[in-house]
C-alpha cells in the first residue's frame, strides 16, 4: 500500500510540474512556477526525476533543499543537478 501512495505521489507532483501550469496549486497560488534553464515547461522525465532527487536528498538533514540557502540562484541540489528552477511569476 505504501509503494502505491508514494507512485501517486510522484504522479501528481510530476504531472503538475510538467503540466501547461509548470507547478502544483500550491505552487500556482504563491505565484511560482517549475522551468528549465531557459523558462520553458520541463518534461515528465524530468519532474519525475526531480521529485525522486528531492526526496531522496532530504533524507539527510534536508539537504537537498538546505542547499537553497548557500546557491545564488536559490537552486535545491536536486534543481542543480536536473537544471531546473523555481520562478516568481507576476
Amino acid at each position: 500500500m505504501i509503494i502505491v501512495i508514494w507512485v501517486l505521489v510522484a504522479i501528481y507532483f510530476s504531472w503538475f510540474e510538467s503540466s501547461k501550469f509548470m507547478g502544483t496549486p500550491g505552487k500556482i497560488i504563491m505565484k511560482l512556477k517549475i522551468t528549465d534553464a531557459n523558462g520553458n515547461r520541463i518534461s515528465f522525465m524530468a519532474a519525475l526525476l526531480r521529485f525522486i532527487a528531492k526526496m531522496a536528498l532530504n533524507q539527510i538533514f534536508y539537504a537537498g533543499s538546505l542547499f537553497i540557502l548557500f546557491n545564488d540562484n536559490k537552486q535545491g541540489l536536486y534543481d542543480l543537478l536536473l537544471n531546473t528552477y523555481v520562478i516568481k511569476v507576476e
